[in-house]
């Protein structure tokens, strides 16, 4: 089960480091008929099924398990709809996450005191004091 799990993180998290990592799993998509594309659409039918079987001790959360499916199944349509309908070359899922999205919200939860839930007038509030002793710490004085 970890290596589906781990295939499917490979083509999700895609970006062009594939050649680095030498990881097939990570390339950019060309065609909606490429083994990773068929594998994507194989793990969607095995989240479905797999959420009302007994697991023994091994499960995903309700949470991840929604996630998972979601993720997968817009990924899938956003894959076909660019290569078939745009006529985009190829197409890198790993480009389209939030993941620097959500590590910028992390960084001002972080200077609200780890509140979660933050305002518009606290992040800032949090910047501009952030920016001004920035530059008052590293001006020069005469």
């Amino acid at each position: 089960m970890l290596d589906i799990i781990r295939k499917w993180w490979s083509i999700i998290q895609s970006k062009i480091t594939h050649i680095l990592k030498q990881n097939d799993w990570e390339k950019p998509f060309e065609s909606i008929e490429d083994e990773r594309f068929i594998f994507l659409t194989q793990f969607l039918n095995w989240l479905t099924y797999w959420k009302p079987v007994p697991k023994n001790g091994g499960f995903l959360t309700e949470e991840t398990h929604s996630a998972m499916l979601r993720q997968t199944s817009v990924m899938i349509e956003f894959i076909k709809y660019a290569l078939v309908e745009l006529r985009i070359p190829y197409v890198l899922p790993g480009k389209i996450q939030t993941d620097m999205l959500e590590k910028r919200f992390g960084r001002y939860r972080s200077l609200s005191g780890n509140n979660y839930n933050i305002s518009v007038v606290q992040v800032r509030v949090k910047k501009i004091r952030v920016s001004w002793m920035k530059g008052a710490c590293g001006s020069k004085q005469a």
